[in-house]
């Protein structure tokens, strides 16, 4: 099946069989070579061929959302604590859960951002 796909995309349903194997493939679409625990292999690096503005965008995104996950257990805190009558035990807890939830996302997405080779 898959060669009868490749054979209309190429335009010569009816003629020869084109036979592609998949490492051929793979080797011919990538270019960069990558050493990981199991094995070497080739992969390729997307270029992030977007504006600047774009790039902002997605950081200034980035940052509400981690803002987001900074704020917003310590509101649910202090919501717990004036349903159960607590000063601010659960609220302290939020921000403090929260606060160190986001750094640790933050801290995740610029190593993913530095090892996709984002260069701003």
């Amino acid at each position: 099946m898959a060669a009868e796909m490749a054979q209309k995309l190429a335009g010569t349903a009816g003629s020869e069989p084109i036979v592609c194997h998949a490492a051929c493939m793979a080797r011919a679409a990538m270019s960069a070579t990558v050493k990981t625990g199991r094995c070497a292999r080739n992969v390729t690096t997307p270029s992030d061929d977007r504006s600047q503005t774009a790039k902002a965008y997605q950081w200034a995104t980035r940052i509400m959302i981690v803002a987001l996950e900074m704020v917003l257990p310590g509101l649910a805190g202090s919501w717990v604590d004036r349903q159960l009558g607590t000063k601010i035990l659960f609220t302290l807890l939020g921000f403090a859960g929260g606060c160190t939830a986001a750094v640790m996302h933050l801290i995740r997405m610029t190593k993913a951002d530095e090892q996709r080779g984002g260069k701003d």
